[in-house]
């Protein structure tokens, strides 16, 4: 995350809220890797902060770790990026996995 004034925190909902702070003030491009992507309050609360950026026109991307987020796979989340025109790849990908 680039910021002009970095800190570092040491409670995860700190980061999220800040990680969500720095997607709500984009204006051009969001890049995002990911190990683990779950379908949670905090997954869903990114999810929502992104797509709101999609719609202010910013070129939204998601890198997601195909073994950290496996469950994610699974379960074909990825619609739900994909119907929020949110780009996502992912890499890692096991052999025999199901494709999105």
């Amino acid at each position: 995350m680039y910021t002009d004034h970095p800190s570092l925190t040491f409670d995860s909902i700190d980061t999220i809220d800040q990680i969500t702070a720095e997607i709500n003030k984009s204006q051009s491009s969001i890049c995002i890797d990911v190990y683990i992507w779950s379908n949670d309050a905090v997954g869903n609360s990114m999810l929502n902060a992104l797509s709101n950026a999609a719609k202010r026109g910013v070129n939204v991307r998601v890198h997601i770790d195909g073994f950290g987020s496996r469950d994610w796979i699974l379960n074909r989340h990825g619609k739900l990026f994909s119907k929020n025109n949110l780009e996502f790849k992912i890499f890692k990908k096991l052999p025999g996995w199901l494709k999105l």
